[in-house]
């Protein structure tokens, strides 16, 4: 993992280019493992899978297309890529390939996430490209 920000910031600090690249290469990418509710898909691309961690907040976001349904039904599941502190609705999602409907990702557990979508419900559907942005603390 490359540097991420974890130097204090004092009130009433001026934010200049120094301090700015303390920051250093702030978003990572990770490869998420995919799965679902109920059976398995033969194939989901990952199309982007990048996070940022700045001391204990974890931004995240992921765009994942489900290439090969195989018996996956129900919602889409991924890994984060930092353990979470804890589980609660986090994100936002869209699907944005057949529906374009909107929705949330959960926290199903500290490791993984769940994108649910809110008029469709399953996100374990072939040719689904789900697109959403997380935000959590880190354990």
């Amino acid at each position: 993992m490359a540097t991420q920000y974890t130097a204090g910031i004092v009130q009433g600090q001026k934010w200049t280019a120094a301090i700015a690249n303390q920051i250093g290469a702030a978003w990572e990418t990770w490869t998420p493992t995919y799965s679902a509710s109920s059976g398995s898909f033969t194939t989901v691309t990952t199309n982007a899978a990048r996070y940022c961690r700045i001391q204990q907040l974890v931004i995240v976001h992921i765009n994942a297309t489900v290439s090969s349904i195989g018996s996956a039904s129900g919602f889409m599941q991924f890994t984060l890529p930092i353990t979470a502190q804890r589980t609660r609705h986090m994100g936002v999602c869209r699907e944005i390939a057949v529906l374009g409907h909107e929705g949330a990702i959960d926290l199903l557990s500290t490791t993984t996430a769940a994108f649910i979508l809110y008029a469709a419900g399953n996100t374990a559907v072939a040719n689904y490209q789900m697109t959403g942005n997380i935000v959590y603390e880190a354990a």
